[in-house]
């Protein structure tokens, strides 16, 4: 079995109808604009593809009816559709309001009948569920609202239906959910999302060896950043470990070994890696501009070089023409010949670079009142 496909829906309500703000007190959010983007950074990161058609403020119908179709997209064009190994994570953030014990998203549209017209967050796990229609296994609710604790019974509830009504699946379930704060808890724009990309990030939530993060491990890294008011919680169930996190310091040599093991290996491959995108292709006269290796001659490589004030220098006759053939005597480089400030001349001696954008002049060629005296 390859790859399983991951997909990332982020969608956000930033500006609200005039009749919701007077009826609730609340105003518009155009930074949490910003929160969908920097979400979808961070698991685009970790090889997800972002879903067009969402983002910022959209209407609940719309919001609901795009998810659904997502869920049970059975075209192969212009993907292959939705199959049971697919990996779906769907954020949302925005206003949570309260209606007794359960939680309310009011979208771009919700008027001042909020009760009726707002989104009921338990719809992202039951009613969008419903059928066989649906294909994918597995998925990760994250909600970043006020209050979004309150969400967690009812999505919980239609997860477990969920679950029972399939049949023999071939790829295992995992349903999960995380909420930004409790449910008589506020949350702060951008608390959360700040909290979580570090978590990801950070060594507390998985060293090594596992290769996928565990939420319960995210979470609790970020309720240490989180204000003291707001705190994070997860809910998980399935039969499968969590896939949802793919662990960017998953490394399989370094299992069984001491950190202090680990850090050196670390070390000497980042100075292998130094070595090999770096020194060498510069030793070589390649550029990140022009991205080629420009070697030639010694002759070829004075007729590139120019003087101080620009003109070409003329090239000088000597007995060879080549630094592969040398005269009698003479060291590989030449000391009256211009030689570069790099490792051109110490690891790769026969090959003489141009480099017409940052010209090199020897010493004895430079103007007086450019040297210092003595």
């Amino acid at each position: 079995m390859g790859e399983p496909r991951r997909w990332f829906v982020g969608a956000a309500t930033t500006s609200y109808t005039p009749g919701y703000r007077a009826a609730r007190g609340e105003e518009d959010r155009p930074e949490l604009r910003g929160e969908v983007e920097r979400m979808g950074r961070l698991f685009t990161g970790l090889g997800y593809q972002v879903v067009p058609g969402f983002g910022a403020d959209v209407d609940r119908d719309t919001f609901r009816g795009r998810l659904r179709s997502f869920l049970t997209d059975p075209d192969p064009d212009p993907d292959p559709g939705r199959g049971e190994d697919d990996v779906v994570v769907v954020y949302y953030t925005g206003h949570g309001v309260l209606d007794g014990t359960e939680l309310l998203l009011p979208m771009s549209d919700t008027t001042a009948d909020v009760e009726f017209t707002a989104l009921p967050a338990a719809e992202l796990t039951g009613r969008l569920l419903k059928g066989d229609a649906v294909k994918v296994r597995r998925m990760l609710v994250i909600l970043d609202t006020c209050y979004s604790g309150a969400a967690m019974a009812g999505i919980a509830r239609g997860v477990i239906e969920f679950l029972n009504r399939l049949r023999v699946p071939k790829t295992a379930p995992s349903i999960g959910l995380i909420v930004a704060a409790r449910p008589k808890e506020q949350a702060e724009s951008g608390a959360f999302t700040r909290a979580f990309v570090d978590a990801v990030e950070h060594r507390a939530s998985g060293g090594h060896e596992p290769e996928f993060l565990a939420l319960d491990g995210v979470v609790g890294v970020v309720n240490d950043t989180t204000p003291d008011w707001q705190h994070a919680r997860h809910f998980l169930t399935g039969d499968t470990i969590t896939q949802f996190l793919p662990n960017r310091r998953w490394n399989e040599w370094l299992r069984g070994l001491d950190l202090r093991t680990q850090a050196q290996h670390l070390v000497r491959e980042k100075r292998k890696s130094e070595l090999r995108e770096h020194v060498y292709p510069r030793a070589q006269a390649w550029t990140p501009r022009t991205r080629r290796t420009c070697g030639c001659s010694r002759a070829g490589t004075r007729r590139w070089l120019p003087r101080w004030d620009g003109s070409p220098i003329r090239p000088l006759r000597q007995p060879w023409s080549s630094p592969a053939t040398p005269a009698p005597g003479s060291p590989r480089c030449w000391p009256a010949w211009p030689s570069w400030p790099t490792l051109t001349c110490a690891t790769a001696s026969h090959t003489w670079a141009s480099r017409p954008t940052r010209p090199c002049h020897h010493r004895d060629r430079l103007p007086a009142s450019s040297t210092p005296a003595g």
